[in-house]
């Protein structure tokens, strides 16, 4: 019996089954231990509201790989080797720390941005944002340790590292109270009659369910936006509940004014080309 508990003394501290039972010990204590802290910021987060919620996913992220990196370590100091190598990294600390530090500096640059991101929230787990430097619009699904999950209207996903989204400029399309507003372009051209465009604009807007009326004077604080080479173009202030509903409102504005325009004798511009052929007479 003891022949067998002191098999592998030369590698591992206390022999190689107690090695294989202390670690299977260790990794049944982990798995149970990241289920209790998971279940128990579960049950705490559906007691929560949206911004509660994301600092507590970051603080649960924090506390299962600190368990892991614990359980890993206390593993590995088993091993003699192992401690060996400790003993002789911590003997060249210095010069150690100095390696680490270029090495895993972009890493711990995207840790420390998880972390300010989910303290002071420019942005919460849930809302639609559009990163402007990098062209990108879509719902956060994840603020981890390392990267931002951004879910695309196109429903791919796209992976931003956090040290990027706590740098860039953020248009937060979710923070508001209660009221989104957009421009809204048409154009005409100069034969057409300017306020029977603004009329059948207005009329349009004003009935379209998804349109919120801010105001009842001036309701669409209708525009000539500009005189342009070929075209007059008007512009109208709508106003929606949720940002998303301008996609659709643009769609249904563009399908019944093009009808209403052919019916009321409105002409939509576009760009047109007169050629004319080069006579024999004109090259000589």
């Amino acid at each position: 019996m003891e022949e067998w508990l002191s098999f592998g003394k030369n590698t591992f501290e206390n022999g190689l089954i107690v090695f294989l039972v202390f670690s299977l010990l260790l990794i049944v204590m982990g798995i149970m231990m990241t289920r209790f802290v998971t279940r128990l910021f579960k049950r705490f987060n559906e007691r929560q509201n949206q911004v509660v919620q994301t600092k507590t996913i970051f603080l649960e992220k924090v506390c299962v790989s600190l368990i892991r990196f614990f359980i890993g370590l206390l593993i590995l100091i088993q091993i003699k080797a192992f401690r060996n190598i400790t003993t002789a990294f911590l003997g060249a600390s210095g010069i150690l720390a100095v390696v680490i530090g270029f090495a895993a500096q972009e890493s711990m640059a995207n840790m420390v941005g998880g972390f300010f991101l989910s303290i002071y929230q420019p942005f919460k787990v849930g809302d639609s944002i559009y990163v402007k430097d990098k062209d990108i619009l879509g719902t956060v699904e994840e603020i981890g340790f390392r990267h931002t999950v951004i879910r695309t209207l196109q429903k791919t996903t796209i992976i931003v590292p956090n040290s990027i989204m706590n740098n860039t400029i953020i248009e937060n399309r979710t923070e508001n109270e209660g009221l989104f507003s957009q421009f809204y372009f048409i154009s005409i051209s100069y034969d057409s009659s300017v306020e029977k465009a603004m009329t059948l604009l207005q009329e349009e807007i004003l009935k379209h369910p998804l349109c919120i009326i801010e105001q009842k004077e001036d309701p669409c604080h209708l525009l000539v936006y500009r005189l342009n080479t070929y075209s007059v173009d008007l512009r109208a202030t709508i106003h929606a509940q949720q940002y998303g509903d301008f996609i659709q409102i643009t769609s249904d504005l563009n399908q019944q004014l093009k009808v209403r325009f052919e019916q009321e004798g409105i002409c939509i511009p576009y760009p047109s080309y007169r050629i004319y052929p080069k006579s024999d007479q004109d090259n000589s």
